[in-house]
């Protein structure tokens, strides 16, 4: 099957991308702009189980800090995978859309909910996460590129 480069990507996988984007947006917003932190006793469980494993056998290095960093690039990893495949051409827009969403919740979480904490930390975070999903994005499309997926569902068949 012979596909123009305008073609790249079954429609199939985009509908899909754009549907798991849809959720991972409505996930991520109930977590952000909730008034409080997400979970505040399991914030305090963590800082807990943290300093009780840091004297056996976890490394200090990893901090509370670094754990929440990490969820931040988790948090946005979907949203560069699923955006980026959504799109079948200029793809990289999702990078700038989704830095542009992350200050935007830090600045709405600094302005008007006074119990969560606004970090610029948070949006660097958010970005990397992205851009992860951004690079594997890159690599669903042009594995599917190079199998010849099919164009229509029904030729799945």
């Amino acid at each position: 099957m012979i596909r123009s480069p305008g073609q790249a990507g079954a429609p199939w996988l985009i509908v899909t991308a754009r549907v798991l984007a849809a959720v991972t947006v409505v996930v991520i917003a109930l977590i952000v702009f909730t008034p409080g932190p997400p979970d505040a006793s399991g914030q305090q469980w963590l800082r807990m189980w943290l300093d009780q494993v840091h004297r056996t056998w976890m490394p200090g290095w990893i901090t509370f800090g670094l754990v929440e960093f990490c969820a931040n690039v988790l948090l946005f990893a979907p949203l560069g995978l699923f955006g980026a495949l959504s799109l079948r051409e200029r793809r990289w827009r999702v990078l700038p859309l989704l830095a542009a969403a992350s200050g935007v919740i830090e600045l709405v979480q600094r302005l008007a909910l006074p119990q969560r904490e606004a970090s610029w930390l948070d949006v660097l975070a958010n970005v990397i996460g992205a851009a992860a999903g951004y690079g594997l994005a890159l690599l669903v499309a042009r594995a599917s590129q190079r199998r010849g997926l099919p164009l229509r569902p029904a030729e799945c068949a």
